[in-house]
């Protein structure tokens, strides 16, 4: 069990000068003399139910032995509820008496559970023409896309955020050439999104702290491109590379022309290049066997973990190598199969997530990747 303090003894504890602390306890009277609480607890619940129903159609045409027109609608109806429930702390903060008049220090309180509910209507669809020529095929498209909207419910307000609209145009070729030695695939496409849904760190009525809640960014873009090779010279070897990048943005105004907050940021999660590579070889030693070996790399520049792109909640560029291999058999109508493999096999520190409802108070946290997992596996089956 702690030990109640007061206000004096714990700014004195912090080596506060003494006119600094006769000064602070005379701005807040309120908590002059009084014990700061030695344990404090609090929470609260978020609900949502959401029903929808759904029509859609959607086929292909042939306008020629090699031209295909490809449409399809789909027609949605949602109906949300969205709840929210905090109590009474058991342990009344001091703090938060003093600043808001609650008992709470991070969750407003709301007397039981209040809802809220919203209907959409809403519909998606997609265009797209493609042309086969031998193995290979060119293709163009456009689409609607939509995420649902959200209904974000606290006691001092209900907010409901516009469905997320996205659309999609993107053009490629892939196929296969010199006799099926080399198969390829290349593509851009373009993203239009508007009342793009984030988070934002914003204050809330009834907390000491800012939270971050879902928000309508307004507008935003994406241009990206992609890019795949594979070569088999012969049949048990081959080697395999992809490309991409993604320039994904904010726009500098929302659809109404005002300044965005996070005008020409990256989304988060989302680095600009990523590529990867490797072998595989698959070479057979006996009639019923075969051994194989297929190592990769991969490799992702810098991501943001949040959409604000603070430098330290993102993680920098890096790469990860991986194996596997193994000797595989099929003696008559069994089957072994014994290997080893590796995962981050250089062993490289790296993270994959960083600040979360810690950041709101100042204490980011930080998860780590896996670290280098070497392992071995042995399979039968018949």
């Amino acid at each position: 069990m702690g030990t109640a303090v007061t206000l004096e003894q714990a700014l004195a504890a912090m080596k506060v000068p003494a006119d600094v602390i006769k000064s602070i306890t005379q701005q807040v009277d309120q908590l002059s003399g009084k014990p700061i609480n030695s344990y404090h607890e609090e929470s609260s619940k978020n609900y949502g139910t959401n029903q929808a129903a759904e029509i859609f159609i959607d086929g292909t045409y042939k306008l020629t032995s090699a031209l295909a027109l490809t449409a399809g609608l789909r027609a949605s109806y949602e109906h949300q509820v969205g709840g929210y429930r905090s109590d009474v702390s058991a342990q009344p903060s001091i703090f938060g008496m003093m600043m808001n008049g609650s008992a709470n220090l991070m969750n407003p309180i709301s007397n039981g559970k209040i809802t809220a509910s919203g209907d959409y209507l809403s519909w998606v669809g997609r265009l797209a023409l493609n042309y086969m020529f031998k193995r290979n095929n060119i293709y163009v498209s456009a689409s609607r896309g939509r995420r649902p909207g959200v209904i974000l419910v606290l006691p001092a307000k209900v907010t409901k955020l516009q469905p997320e609209i996205i659309y999609s145009y993107e053009a490629g070729i892939k196929g296969v050439v010199a006799n099926g030695i080399l198969s390829y695939d290349l593509s851009a496409y373009y993203y239009d999104w508007n009342h793009f849904q984030t988070t934002t760190l914003q204050t809330v009525e009834g907390s000491l702290a800012p939270q971050y809640l879902a928000d309508d960014a307004g507008k935003a873009h994406t241009f990206g491109v992609e890019a795949g090779l594979r070569y088999s010279p012969v049949r048990c070897f081959s080697i395999f590379g992809n490309y991409s990048s993604i320039d994904g943005k904010f726009n500098d105004t929302d659809e109404n022309g005002n300044a965005q907050e996070y005008a020409g940021n990256r989304f988060r999660l989302t680095p600009k290049n990523t590529f990867s590579a490797g072998i595989d070889l698959d070479v057979p030693v006996s009639k019923t066997a075969a051994v194989y070996f297929r190592p990769s790399y991969s490799y992702k520049s810098q991501v943001y973990f949040e959409d604000s792109n603070r430098e330290d909640l993102s993680q920098p560029g890096y790469g990860l190598a991986n194996f596997t291999a193994g000797l595989r058999m099929h003696p008559r109508n069994w089957y072994y199969e014994i290997g080893a493999f590796g995962k981050n096999v250089f062993d490289k520190k790296y993270i994959i997530d960083a600040g979360n409802s810690g950041d709101t108070i100042g204490l980011p946290t930080f998860v780590g990747g896996s670290r280098c997992i070497i392992g071995v596996m042995a399979k039968i089956g018949f």
